[in-house]
């Protein structure tokens, strides 16, 4: 139901010019307001015909819908969705292959922020999918990260 963990790496992550660290949402700045554009990534297929994943990472930009727009996209599929999410598509959407990918705005000239972790769609190119909302996980995040809470 949640659709986010957090691992514990065996050695720490190099950063180059294309893996940079991303800020984590605290929900202060509202974005899904329906104006605000968000970058989805992911190694998924390219169209529901071409289920092959790739080795190499796609990005698209998509607007980040409002709750409302949301809630009545899934209702009309018998889905209720949870205020520890939100959706994000259209123009382009995440396709199959993609679930645990980012869903990141920019929040600065190089500094992003990761609102959305890709959690489900009714299909590639359908209803805008839906995202693990970060914000809600945050402090729950930082507990983990400080080593108060092992597992949830």
């Amino acid at each position: 139901m949640h659709d986010i963990a957090m691992i514990k790496l065996s050695a720490p992550v190099v950063f180059s010019s294309s893996v940079q660290p991303v800020c984590l949402d605290d929900g202060i700045a509202r974005v899904d307001n329906g104006f605000v554009e968000g970058v989805l990534a992911g190694w998924g297929a390219l169209s529901y015909s071409n289920r092959g994943e790739t080795t190499v990472p796609h990005k698209v930009n998509a607007r980040i819908s409002t709750p409302q727009e949301c809630l009545n996209t899934y209702a009309q599929y018998g889905y209720q969705l949870a205020t520890d999410q939100i959706c994000a598509g259209l123009p382009a959407n995440p396709c199959v292959g993609d679930d645990g990918g980012p869903l990141v705005v920019k929040i600065g000239d190089n500094t992003w922020q990761q609102v959305g972790i890709s959690s489900f769609g009714m299909q590639c190119g359908g209803p805008t999918p839906v995202f693990t909302r970060v914000s809600v996980y945050r402090g729950w995040i930082e507990q983990v990260r400080s080593g108060k809470i092992v597992k949830a």
